[in-house]
């Protein structure tokens, strides 16, 4: 029988069209968690870099009745950074954030030297098929009911993006002429 963790690959490498994968590694800040493990496939489209964690579900969280969360970031960035930042984002924030559609999450600093900008909102993941993202059953035999994941975009924003989101709403954010994954874009507000 596969392991949880198996059968995330095993999806994720679906999702990814079967592309190879990078793993890095990110040390627990908790002693009471294991580390978070990004998956990385550059290339999915030109220029794009796309990332998927694993070790945010392993975390509980109130808010997380039905499922757990996973994240994902596609940017058109060959700088593996934002990968790494999605690593930072996972391990020092899972458990205490929710990964609800519309939250943010402020680094205060820029993210890389390429981009301007400091911060992240969640939405659907950046995928050809983001509703297969939803629902992922990775349970193991001898577990009781489903353990399910979902996988939630993280999308770079510039500061004045992120205060516009918590003053009108994510859906306003979203219906600006902009793209979400482009981290060398102007600021869309």
């Amino acid at each position: 029988m596969d392991s949880r963790a198996e059968k995330y690959l095993a999806h994720v490498d679906r999702l990814s069209g079967g592309a190879e994968a990078q793993f890095y590694s990110q040390e627990s800040a908790s002693p009471a968690l294991p580390g978070v493990t990004t998956l990385v496939y550059e290339g999915l489209s030109e220029g794009t870099l796309n990332a998927f964690t694993y070790g945010v579900s392993l975390a509980e969280h109130p808010a997380w009745q039905e499922s757990t969360r996973e994240l994902h970031i596609s940017v058109r960035s060959d700088d593996v950074v934002w990968a790494e930042a999605l690593s930072f984002i996972a391990d020092g924030m899972r458990g205490t954030c929710t990964f609800a559609y519309g939250d943010t999450i402020d680094l205060g600093e820029r993210v890389t030297p390429e981009s301007e900008m400091t911060a992240f909102c969640v939405f659907a993941p950046a995928l050809p098929d983001p509703a297969g993202c939803s629902g992922l059953d990775v349970s193991v035999a001898g577990h009781e009911g489903h353990d399910l994941i979902d996988i939630v975009g993280l999308y770079p924003l510039h500061d004045i993006e992120m205060r516009y989101l918590h003053e009108h709403g994510l859906e306003a954010l979203w219906r600006r002429d902009w793209d979400p994954c482009d981290v060398r874009r102007r600021p869309a507000v």
